[in-house]
Formats: structure tokens, sequence, C-alpha cells
């Protein structure tokens, strides 16, 4: 754990240096709404089992039964990449003056620093489009105090799910 001292006060509580969010997005990332190219990504990960839908279809089959399920149950559906390679996605739907982010699947080729630099990217392009609400699992609850570290979002309680604890977040609009 890396500790940097203020300058201004007392010299005796070290605190944590906040990461820099533009070193985070200098690579080559993308976020995008998800686009009919998009759909040859997300049939490789359904024949690798991340995504579940019926078995022993085609892919035409698997198109038309992605976009029904899609747009039955979302609103937004948005594709994470980076370089030329889509390695994620989120979905999100809108409850009154919000955008909920429920969902998100990364694929198997996603690195950790991946997951995190395009979650970042999604975040910081699409923060003044609306006031983006988010919870997670337990255990992914690591992964999100990491993206709010880098001051784009805030933990704002818990949400209560058949008496499971899920982190809510608020992903903050630019200042």
């Amino acid at each position: 754990m890396i500790f940097q001292y203020q300058s201004c006060g007392s010299y005796s509580k070290p605190q944590r240096s906040k990461p820099r969010l533009k070193r985070a997005l200098k690579r080559d990332t993308f976020s995008r709404l998800l686009a009919t190219d998009d759909i040859k990504y997300i049939y490789a990960a359904y024949k690798k089992g991340i995504i579940p839908f019926q078995e022993g279809i085609t892919p035409s089959e698997f198109t038309d039964c992605m976009m029904e399920t899609f747009s039955s149950n979302y609103h937004w559906v948005w594709v994470l990449g980076a370089k030329e390679k889509i390695v994620g996605l989120v979905f999100g739907v809108e409850l009154g003056p919000f955008i909920f982010l429920g969902d998100t699947i990364f694929f198997p080729w996603a690195s950790s620093r991946n997951k995190i630099e395009c979650w970042l990217r999604f975040i910081v392009d699409h923060r003044d489009k609306g006031a983006f609400m988010g919870y997670c699992k337990p255990e992914d609850k690591k992964f999100f105090e990491l993206l709010c570290r880098y001051g784009v979002g805030r933990r704002v309680g818990t949400m209560d799910n058949n008496g499971q604890p899920f982190p809510l977040f608020q992903f903050i609009r630019k200042k």
C-alpha cells in the first residue's frame, strides 16, 4: 500500500494517495452502444459458456434470441473495449431520473487492467448524460471501491436482496 503525506496540517496521519484518472484513460479504450458488428464477440462468449442462452443454437438463432432478451430486459446495452477488442458488456435500465447499471459481463480474455480502464472510460464518457447508479455482488465490492478511488463515483448505501447485502454506488457527474 502506498501512502503519501499531505503538505498541509499534521504529518502524523498518512493518507492514501489517489490513483490518477488521466493516466488510467491514456490507453486506447472505448465504450459505445451495442452494434450488430459486436454480436460475433458475444457469440464467442456464448460458446465459451459465459452468456447463458439456449444450448445448441445457430449464430442466426443466437442473434435473434439475444436481441429479444436484451430489448425486453434492458433499455441500454453498452460495449466496453480495449484497442480493437471487445472485453465486456454493461446493461442499464432507466428508472425515473436514474440509469441503473445492474449487470456487467466481462469476457474471459479481459485482463484486470482492461476491466478497470474500460469501466473508467465508460463512466467518464457517459456520466454527463444522466445520473448513474449501480450495485454489485459483495465479492465485487473491492473492484467498485477501486473505481471510486479514481474520483468517478462513491458508495451511497446497501441494498438488501433476500437477506444478502449488495453495495450501491453512484457515479458522479463531472464537476
